[in-house]
C-alpha cells in the first residue's frame, strides 16, 4: 500500500530502478530531496496522498509530544503542589518524573525530530543531507542511552554502578529499605 500510494510503485522493476536512484543519490551526492520516503511529486505536482500521509505522521508525532509534555507538566504541578506527600515521597517522585522527562527528551531529540524532518522537508525541497545520514545512528543511540541516563539520575542505580567499579568496597554494611546491620 505504501509503495502503491506514496511512490506509485506498481511493479518490482520500477522499485529497483528507484533503488539505483537512491544509491546513486547516497554515494555520488546526486540527491535533490534528502530521504527519499514518499515521492512527493508525480509529474511536477504534488502527490496528494503521499502529503496527507505525511501530515497524518507529523500529526501523530506532534500529539506525542504534546501528550508526553502534559503528562509531564500534570505530574509535576501535582507533586510540587501535594500537601500530603512527605518530603521523602516529593524527592522520590520528583527524581523519578526528572528520569522519566530525560527519557523522553531523549526519544524526541533522537527519533521524533529527525523523522519529522525527513519526511517533511522534502516537500518543500528542502534537503539536509546530514540530517538523513545521522537518523539511523541517531534512532539505534536512543534505546543506548535511556538505561544510562536511568543509571547517572537514580541514587541507587548509580551507587550499585560505581561500587562494580571502585576499589573501595565496603563489606561490611548490608542495606535495606527497613534495615541497616553493621558487622
Amino acid at each position: 500500500i505504501a509503495l502503491v500510494l506514496c511512490l506509485g510503485i506498481s511493479d518490482e522493476s520500477r522499485t529497483m530502478d528507484l533503488l539505483k536512484i537512491e544509491f546513486h543519490r547516497k554515494f555520488d551526492n546526486a540527491s535533490y530531496t534528502g530521504w527519499i520516503v514518499f515521492a512527493y511529486k508525480k509529474n511536477n505536482s504534488l502527490n496528494i496522498p503521499a502529503v496527507f500521509l505525511v501530515i497524518f505522521f507529523n500529526l501523530l508525532e506532534f500529539a506525542f509530544i504534546f501528550a508526553s509534555s502534559s503528562l509531564i507538566f500534570v505530574t509535576y504541578n501535582y507533586v510540587s503542589i501535594a500537601f500530603a506527600l512527605s518530603p521523602f515521597t516529593k524527592g522520590i517522585h520528583s527524581r523519578l518524573l526528572a528520569t522519566v522527562s530525560v527519557q523522553t527528551l531523549i526519544t524526541i531529540i533522537c527519533i521524533t525530530i529527525p523523522s519529522i524532518c525527513n519526511m517533511t522537508l522534502p516537500i518543500f525541497d528542502f534537503s539536509f543531507p546530514f540530517l538523513a545520514d545521522i537518523t539511523g545512528f541517531l534512532g539505534a543511540l536512543s534505546p543506548n542511552l535511556q538505561p544510562l541516563f536511568i543509571i547517572l539520575l537514580t541514587k541507587s542505580y548509580r551507587r550499585g554502578f560505581l561500587t562494580v567499579f571502585s576499589r573501595n568496597r565496603r563489606k561490611d554494611n548490608i542495606q535495606s529499605p527497613f534495615l541497616v546491620t553493621v558487622s
